[in-house]
């Protein structure tokens, strides 16, 4: 988001492109591949080059109405961008709820990123949040995933690193996760966070 003076001059949007960059002239860069491992792209690697022509698109969004990152609007429009909603109208049939929401988070400026399986154990629940104040935030977090585990279980909340392992103790003490699988606090100071919603180890 080009700004100048900390003013936001407008937004770049874009749905297939790894990486950009602004520079202070004004110049923006798009990057088409990045340093793809020779044995994956055919011949077009860190020692080959890619002669074809490719196009690519950019949304350009002017400044009116566009607030600052550290509100998170900007992301959200960005990903209405990339994967905008779709409705499709069918009947309904079968068990499933008409309607269901797993996980919300507060404050607003508060995004679930993802939320699936975990990659070690697939009887966990992984929620990644976003937050980009760039300031430590107090995140609460309202859950429905206590019902889609099997009856019984007594879950526990855990803060996880981004590979799902388990956090260092002084790590974990600052994240300062509060509460059960159904509503339960955090202290994001980063601006990625993952938890877990599990079985409970006795």
């Amino acid at each position: 988001m080009p700004s100048s003076e900390g003013h936001p001059l407008a937004a770049l949007f874009h749905a297939g492109i790894p990486a950009w960059a602004v520079q202070p002239d004004g110049h923006v860069f798009g990057v088409l591949w990045r340093n793809a491992q020779l044995e994956r792209c055919d011949i077009y690697g860190p020692s080959g080059s890619d002669t074809e022509e490719h196009t690519m698109e950019y949304a350009l969004r002017v400044a009116s109405g566009l607030t600052g990152p550290e509100q998170g609007a900007p992301l959200r429009e960005a990903l209405a961008f990339q994967t905008p909603l779709q409705t499709i109208v069918g009947t309904p049939s079968g068990t499933l709820p008409r309607s269901f929401s797993l996980a919300s988070a507060s404050p607003d400026m508060t995004i679930i990123t993802a939320a699936k399986v975990g990659s070690g154990d697939p009887e966990t629940l992984v929620l990644r949040f976003y937050q980009p104040t760039n300031a430590a935030l107090n995140v609460n977090v309202r859950s429905a995933a206590s019902g889609r585990f099997p009856s019984g279980w007594r879950l526990d909340v855990q803060g996880r690193t981004a590979l799902e392992s388990a956090l260092p103790t002084a790590t974990a003490k600052r994240l300062a996760v509060a509460g059960s699988s159904d509503a339960f606090t955090f202290v994001a100071a980063r601006a990625l966070t993952t938890i877990t919603l599990g079985k409970k180890v006795r």
